[in-house]
């Protein structure tokens, strides 16, 4: 069984935060590929994007320099359920450490009527 004294929310916002970083570390390897010489199809190559998202990343580098790079998440769609309700479902999870994701997306269906 897992420690589970840190709350999951806290592990969520570290995972947000380090993934937020691995995507500027992609980024900066594209600048740095252009930097060196590469074309914008050969540095997207070399990252494993479009040439599209390359142009995208190389305008926002030449505009706004290191902050151009850094992505922003504008957060997803809004959750359907209020905090009283998240909650309760965290509460009701607890409970159970082995939930598959089939069986919490019908509990909420049932409990919440919330798809």
């Amino acid at each position: 069984m897992v420690n589970k004294t840190i709350p999951l929310e806290e592990i969520q916002f570290r995972i947000r935060s380090i993934e937020k970083d691995v995507r500027t570390l992609k980024r900066l390897y594209f600048i740095k590929y252009r930097h060196q010489g590469s074309s914008v199809a050969e540095a997207s190559k070399n990252i494993g994007v479009t040439k599209m998202v390359g142009y995208y990343w190389q305008e926002s580098w030449n505009t706004v320099s290191f902050n151009g790079l850094t992505p922003r998440f504008a957060g997803g769609k809004p959750s359907r359920l209020s905090e009283e309700r998240k909650a309760e479902l965290r509460s009701i999870l607890e409970k159970m450490d082995d939930w598959t994701t089939e069986e919490v997306m019908k509990m909420i269906k049932r409990k919440f009527n919330v798809e």
